[in-house]
């Protein structure tokens, strides 16, 4: 993959290269310990998490400067 498309879009889904490639390597990590990991798109929610473990923990990957404010938005939206 050429640098200049590193800093587009990746998979068609918003992500960067660097953000693809961080979730890539933790699911790898997280697999390696035997939990199960998974991308899935959530319907009740209209939203993929960056990874799901053992169909319990939703993990989101943030490289964007966020406040707690924000976070509490989301959270109660």
């Amino acid at each position: 993959m050429s640098h200049a498309h590193r800093d587009s879009n990746f998979c068609n889904k918003g992500e960067t290269y660097e953000h693809y490639m961080f979730k890539h390597e933790l699911a790898q990590q997280l697999n390696k310990l035997d939990y199960h990991t998974i991308e899935p798109y959530i319907s009740q929610c209209y939203q993929y998490p960056d990874l799901i473990i053992n169909n319990k923990f939703a993990i989101e990957i943030q490289f964007s400067n966020i406040t707690i404010d924000n976070i509490k938005n989301e959270v109660m939206d």
